[in-house]
């Protein structure tokens, strides 16, 4: 399992605080928390050679291939990055954050080369 490294940052104008979640190495997915929390925003960059999608799940573990996202999936194209913006109305989960790049766009199927960098800000109000 990759490294992931955890900042927690002070907001800015619209945040009044929030952590962040990025890859430390080149992926295919991630658990960003596993508790309640409020997403932000949520980044892929794509590596490789085929479009990928963004996907993002209220969930504490990567849900089984076929799984529907929570939100719309997001289309990466090859060697792209592309971004999620919440604000200013960011989206509660109840479960955790997980996201995951996937090979197709109606649901779940997890991109088995590790081309994905993921970028994601967040909150934890499970507290």
């Amino acid at each position: 399992m990759p490294s992931v490294q955890t900042t927690k940052a002070e907001g800015s104008r619209f945040l009044s605080a929030y952590s962040v979640s990025k890859s430390t190495a080149w992926e295919n997915s991630k658990v960003v928390i596993a508790s309640k929390a409020i997403l932000y925003s949520a980044a892929l960059s794509n590596k490789g050679g085929s479009n990928l999608y963004l996907m993002v799940f209220d969930a504490a573990s990567l849900p089984a291939n076929g799984t529907v996202p929570t939100m719309p999936p997001l289309l990466v194209g090859t060697t792209d990055t592309r971004s999620i913006s919440n604000l200013p109305l960011p989206d509660k989960f109840d479960n955790g954050i997980v996201v995951a790049a996937s090979s197709t766009q109606v649901s779940l199927t997890v991109d088995t080369n590790s081309n994905s960098f993921f970028y994601v800000q967040y909150q934890d109000i499970s507290q």
